[in-house]
């Protein structure tokens, strides 16, 4: 994702800020690959290096116009993108089938294949019509809280109780 933000600004996406928060395997290979890139991350670029308190994340999540989180494995809960939809955030999320057959595709137009061939497109498209976006990422919001309540989850396991 580093690199590719970094590609993608040297490319002309000029705008593009990259905010990681969390201490993942992969945080020495993150801040390499910053570092690698730096003459064209400076300033667009920040790593937390560690986990945040819960209490913290809305207001990184209000800070955020996309929510990011393009890859897992098949079977990984899509949790996180229930939170980004929840926040009316557009979502580059995985193209997994814990997320391709549980959330209705017309809230998730930017499912990246996990090979990440089609990341970079859509962080442009994004890029480009994040207006229109932002438009529709309300209505993954208004799908969220229709839907996926905790008394609508109450109501489904009760249902396949009776």
């Amino acid at each position: 994702v580093v690199a590719c933000m970094a590609r993608l600004r040297r490319e002309g996406l000029d705008r593009l800020f990259l905010l990681l928060v969390g201490a993942g395997e992969d945080l020495d290979r993150v801040r390499r690959c910053a570092h690698d890139n730096a003459a064209i991350l400076d300033g667009w670029f920040q790593c937390t290096g560690r986990w945040l308190p819960l209490d913290q994340m809305p207001s990184f999540l209000a800070a955020f116009d996309v929510g990011i989180f393009p890859y897992s494995n098949p079977y990984g809960s899509p949790q996180k993108i229930y939170e980004y939809l929840a926040c009316g955030l557009p979502v580059l999320g995985p193209d997994v089938p814990a997320v391709n057959t549980q959330i209705d595709r017309r809230h998730l137009p930017f499912l990246v294949h996990q090979d990440g061939s089609n990341f970079a497109e859509h962080v442009r498209r994004i890029y480009d019509e994040l207006e229109q976006v932002k438009v529709q990422a309300m209505e993954g919001r208004r799908y969220v809280a229709d839907h996926f309540t905790w008394g609508h989850n109450l109501e489904r396991i009760l249902d396949l109780i009776r």
